[in-house]
């Protein structure tokens, strides 16, 4: 008789060991596939979410795969995880798993954080300011915050690294069919359009018309296409970029790119970005970018940290969200971020991970911040709990004479941007003029970015996504 070899048990992670394992292993796409296709069943307990890995699905994994060395780490942290469990009592000392968790992730704490749009009900206008005074007080960032009154200045040309093809080249974007119902995102759009209008209306009325029309005058497009090699992916793999344009209460641009090797980075990016749309719109982070981007006056202080503190923030606290909505490890969320926000006086700028920021300028493009390399070759940074503050990057630009803003993932950069940053394609200067002049739509920036003949091999394998601002 024959006798089938029996499995052994499932091995438990809770959350902060599965999110240590994920982040551990990030760099390695097949580990990452490894980990998710083993991952047997999550339960809850009052403690938090549990998962299971069988190891034999794993080992078995490796012999079907054709880089069996890629998991060889994998399996001995797993291994060692393991045998942790059977030798201590795992609720009462900390697994390595737990130990990496505390070293390297536990980065930034946003427990207590209400953030701009929280307290926003509080009726007393007092308790604001202390809410506020209380939320920014947090100094875990020590970020360089800085004004840049010349991005093509010799200190920034010296942060300028060569651009790697990171873990997001293995990202996609889903195709959604149009149908004739407005989307939520054409819905935005067209609220925003409508307050745009409504804003230029009362500037025509107004003795203020030069210094409110350098915010009322912007016209806005952004679009994104599925990389060539994502659509060859059975099943395809679903979109993972996100980029969203904002002309109501001031123009801004929203892009994200989630990790490839992230299971869930394609719902990070777009939470991220919609949650972060939300957030400039609301009364309290408006009445914070009057103050530092409309008033002549500017130095940098505390509210200038704060001010980039309360983006990562947010965008930290909406992964948390989903994490806790959906049960998903946060780190399987996570995702690149490029930020720009425009006042009277100065353009804030904000970076993590790749992706690019360009200006049009005194009729000249001009590239803003690093090129978001990480610390090693094809690895890039992430908004997740992990976040370190040297991997932030942020400034303000005086707005005098800017006349458009992109903001594009390192798929789109292929073809726009040179790898060493010092080459910017006159193409998106075309763009910006096609703006002014109301002849690029949404479809037809979709066009372009879906171009056959633009994207022709060997570019075109990456996610192309872009958002524009001209005036």
């Amino acid at each position: 008789m024959n006798k089938s070899k029996s499995k052994s048990k499932s091995i438990p992670f809770n959350d902060e060991e599965f999110s240590s394992l994920l982040h551990k292993h990030s760099s390695n796409l097949i580990a990452a596939q490894a980990i998710t296709s083993s991952n047997t069943a999550r339960t809850r307990k009052s403690v938090g979410n549990y998962y299971y890995i069988s190891l034999d699905d794993l080992i078995e994994f490796q012999e079907q795969s054709e880089h069996k060395d890629a998991l060889n780490e994998l399996i001995d942290d797993i291994e060692i995880h393991r045998d942790f469990i059977k030798e201590q009592k795992h609720d009462e000392i900390k697994s390595p798993l737990n130990k990496y968790f505390e070293i390297n992730i536990k980065e930034i704490k946003s427990e207590g954080y209400q953030g701009y749009m929280a307290v926003e009900d509080l009726a007393n206008e007092d308790n604001n300011e202390e809410s506020d005074d209380k939320n920014t007080s947090d100094d875990e960032l020590e970020l360089d915050a800085r004004e840049t009154e010349n991005v093509e200045s010799s200190n920034e040309d010296e942060n300028l690294e060569e651009t790697v093809a990171s873990e997001s080249s293995s990202m996609a974007l889903s195709i959604q069919e149009e149908t004739e119902e407005l989307s939520e995102e054409d819905q935005s759009d067209e609220l925003d359009s409508k307050a745009a209008a409504k804003e230029i209306s009362k500037v025509s009325d107004s003795s203020e018309t030069s210094t409110d029309a350098e915010l009322v005058n912007w016209k806005k497009v952004y679009g994104k296409a599925v990389g060539r090699s994502h659509l060859k992916d059975d099943p395809p793999t679903p979109c993972q970029d996100a980029a969203i344009a904002v002309l109501d209460p001031r123009p801004a641009i929203l892009v994200a790119d989630g990790a490839g090797s992230a299971p869930n980075s394609h719902l990070g990016s777009q939470e991220v970005t919609k949650h972060l749309r939300e957030a400039i719109k609301s009364k309290n982070l408006e009445a914070i970018q009057r103050k530092l981007l409309d008033q002549e006056e500017f130095t940098e202080s505390d509210d200038t940290v704060n001010y980039a503190h309360g983006f990562i923030k947010e965008a930290i606290s909406s992964l948390k969200k989903l994490s806790q909505e959906e049960g998903y490890p946060i780190d399987s969320l996570k995702c690149t971020l490029l930020v720009a926000v425009l006042g009277k006086q100065r353009l804030f700028w904000l970076k993590v991970g790749d992706g690019f920021i360009v200006i049009e300028k005194n009729q000249s493009l001009q590239l803003v911040g690093p090129l978001g390399k990480g610390e090693f070759e094809n690895r890039t940074n992430f908004v997740t709990e992990n976040i370190r503050s040297k991997n932030i990057h942020y400034g303000f630009v005086t707005s005098r004479n800017i006349t458009g803003v992109a903001a594009f993932t390192d798929g789109t950069a292929e073809k726009l941007v040179s790898t060493d940053g010092k080459k910017i394609a006159g193409a998106i200067s075309d763009l910006f003029n096609e703006i002014r002049e109301d002849k690029l739509t949404k479809d037809k920036l979709n066009q372009f970015l879906e171009d056959p003949q633009v994207w022709a091999t060997p570019w075109g394998n990456d996610d192309r996504s872009l958002a524009l601002l001209s005036k």
